[in-house]
């Protein structure tokens, strides 16, 4: 019995320790599980496209994004470790324009032609004409909030190199709120593609908002 409680108390401890934490690196799947949802309530394939187009996004992220911010934040671990607040941001900084810099050309490329690069993954089989028009349609929306999700992961990384989870915790609360009041007005107005854009808008709301909150956590 002794054991069992010792053991309930330490799984309590790092739930309390990681749990903002993951919440708010697990907002972008949050979002796109609540968007699977809504999309339930619509036409037939409309969940099938969110999944199809948010595929290639976390392609995108994953082979660019992820590994950057997880060399940056044992950068910025060791900044913290000696308090060295200007290395923090000159981190951020650097890391914010090499994000932009290689991003903005694949998400311009991928609006351009979101039509190809959807046919070129999918076309075939049963995965026709019509659901790649749809799909496309969906992953313009989902693509140009790329560099927005980018940024925020950065700045989440951030945070938690400074031992600051409930901040991220509660942006990202923030987020996935805006991301159910926007799928509900979107929906209506644009089909599955407002559930695209709600996202997009809500992740890059975030990441505006976490901005501030470092640059006030900062005093710069």
């Amino acid at each position: 019995m002794r054991l069992k409680s010792m053991l309930c108390l330490c799984l309590c401890l790092v739930m309390a320790l990681a749990g903002p934490a993951v919440l708010s690196m697990a907002v972008s799947e949050l979002n796109h599980m609540v968007d699977q949802w809504r999309a339930s309530y619509g036409n037939p394939g409309d969940v099938s496209a969110l999944s199809y187009g948010y595929k290639v996004i976390t392609l995108l992220t994953g082979v660019v994004i992820v590994p950057l911010t997880t060399i940056m934040f044992s950068r910025m671990s060791r900044m913290v470790a000696e308090d060295n607040r200007r290395g923090i941001l000159e981190i951020v900084r650097r890391s914010t324009v090499t994000i932009a810099m290689v991003m903005t050309p694949i998400i311009a490329i991928c609006a351009v032609g979101n039509q190809d690069v959807i046919k070129a993954l999918y076309l075939g089989g049963q995965f026709d004409l019509s659901s790649a028009a749809v799909t496309a349609g969906v992953f313009l929306f989902y693509v140009i909030g790329v560099l927005g999700f980018g940024l925020r992961d950065l700045l989440n990384r951030t945070f938690h190199a400074m031992q600051d989870t409930r901040t991220t915790m509660y942006v990202s609360a923030g987020i996935v709120v805006a991301n159910v009041i926007l799928n509900s007005v979107f929906h209506r107005l644009m089909g599955v593609r407002g559930l695209a854009l709600a996202t997009t808008v809500s992740g890059t709301a975030g990441m505006l908002v976490m901005f501030y909150l470092l640059r006030r956590k900062m005093r710069r």
